[in-house]
């Protein structure tokens, strides 16, 4: 008998309701978990707007408006506990009313709790420590819930009358994005134990796309000299433009020349041994599974590369050079090339040949980790021609991350994706001074996304539903 044998069923299916009692309101949305379990809507709804009021007094706090901000959070506080606990209340009943408790929900949907920005939801690895009974996956909830207290306290306390400390805002959002990415990285690291610890059967999870046949079969030697050849045709181009011709290339017809060159390295591939998209990594995969990873690769970029800037660039002599700085001083078409290399094509050609050719060549022979951190590691040194040497390091984390996606999601999407995104944001910036237009695409696009994927999980709930309906039906007749 295994230690979760023999014990009341009921017990450990409401133990969720302690969560609210998390200080700040930081539980305030545990109704939450209960709507997604008993698929109650008002439930959700309720979670949803206590965890709104929350995000206001957060975002209320400040040298005026302290203490709204406590009355607020105060109020989400006691307002969660309380509905908590009716909810849990309804929810015996519910129980009681079916005695296996069977509710037809899968139980590996609170991970997705931990993708609360500010690190709202890095306390989600609280639940799997309660239902299964692991310390130390509550000691990692824990610390998850603390870091962003911790964070907010700083921001406060860097906010002072003869202005902000800027080292310690810098600190306190570390902090915050930290938690954040950590209560991600533990919640779906620790996962598949919860679903094993669980029953969930293996066929419940996801089939990911494998690479291709033809793509397992490429030499790391060809990838290589590939690399070497491309980036030594790039330098040689741009010094003969320079040096020989007195020329000044524009930064939107480098960057599509760079592509290019880029793209002529898989010439001989293509000619000798055949090559398709699907070879390359372009190829359909799970959307909201792969977004999730996305927003995580994301935060774990920018805070580890705000760290480093805040260490080793802000430091140092040799700034930062922004390559974009001057093109919203161009013409118009100039600036519709620049964006369009900068936010479309390089996205697409490097993803294809640092992490479709290069890093897929090189995960042939290698264990996971050392070749992303070999491809990373190239992919940073090639922008040694437009970008400081002690900025580097960022551009190759940039190149770890999207090897690691690409390995997860065996799809390229959703590096482009991501690439896209954090090349078109400095691209927005440069030329509109502020990257709106970039946040309200992706916004635009996560939605179209969720909603696609409510009406495919809606059109199977009633694909399996329907034929149970006629059989009562006919059931009823007879």
């Amino acid at each position: 008998m295994t230690p979760s044998e023999g014990r009341p069923n009921r017990a450990k299916r409401e133990n969720w309701v302690w969560i609210s009692l998390l200080p700040l309101g930081l539980g305030s949305w545990a109704p939450i978990v209960a709507g997604a379990r008993y698929r109650v809507q008002g439930w959700k709804l309720a979670g949803g707007f206590w965890a709104a009021v929350t995000i206001v007094g957060f975002a209320n706090e400040g040298e005026h408006h302290d203490a709204l901000a406590g009355n607020v959070l105060l109020l989400a506080w006691v307002g969660g506990i309380v509905t908590s606990f009716i909810v849990r209340s309804e929810a015996r009943r519910r129980t009681q009313a079916s005695p296996d408790g069977a509710t037809g929900v899968r139980r590996d949907l609170w991970p997705w709790i931990s993708l609360l920005p500010l690190g709202l939801g890095s306390w989600a690895p609280l639940i799997p420590a309660v239902r299964c009974r692991v310390r130390w996956w509550g000691a990692a909830g824990l610390a998850g819930a603390a870091a962003p207290i911790a964070g907010v306290v700083l921001a406060a306390a860097s906010s002072k009358p003869g202005g902000t400390n800027q080292t310690e805002a810098a600190w306190a959002f570390l902090l915050l994005l930290g938690s954040w990415i950590a209560g991600v990285g533990v919640s779906f690291g620790i996962r598949p134990t919860y679903d094993a610890r669980r029953g969930v059967p293996d066929l419940d999870r996801p089939i990911w796309p494998r690479p291709s046949e033809r793509s397992r079969a490429w030499s790391a030697r060809y990838a290589l000299t590939a690399y070497v050849l491309t980036f030594g045709t790039v330098i040689v181009v741009g010094l003969v433009a320079r040096y020989g011709f007195g020329t000044h290339i524009q930064v939107g017809v480098g960057v599509l020349s760079v592509d290019l060159i880029l793209v002529l390295g898989l010439v001989p591939l293509a000619r000798t041994r055949g090559l398709s998209l699907g070879d390359l990594g372009i190829r359909r995969t799970f959307a909201m599974r792969s977004l999730g990873l996305v927003i995580l690769a994301l935060g774990a970029y920018f805070a580890l590369g705000a760290a480093w800037s805040i260490v080793f660039i802000s430091r140092s002599t040799d700034r930062a050079a922004n390559i974009l700085s001057g093109v919203h001083h161009d013409g118009g078409f100039k600036v519709a090339v620049t964006v369009v290399a900068v936010s479309l094509s390089a996205p697409i050609v490097e993803e294809i040949f640092f992490r479709g050719l290069l890093y897929r060549s090189l995960r042939n022979r290698l264990p996971t980790y050392q070749a992303a951190l070999i491809a990373g590691a190239l992919f940073g040194l090639v922008h040694i021609t437009g970008y400081p040497l002690i900025t580097l390091p960022v551009k190759a984390l940039f190149g770890v991350l999207a090897c690691l996606l690409y390995e997860r999601t065996g799809s390229l999407l959703p590096g482009i994706a991501l690439h896209a995104f954090v090349d078109a944001s400095a691209a927005d910036i440069s030329v509109t001074g502020n990257d709106f237009i970039v946040l309200i695409v992706t916004a635009v696009l996560v939605a179209v996304i969720l909603l696609r994927a409510g009406i495919q999980r809606f059109i199977r709930t009633r694909s399996r539903i329907s034929p149970l309906v006629e059989l009562a039906r006919a059931s009823a007749v007879t």
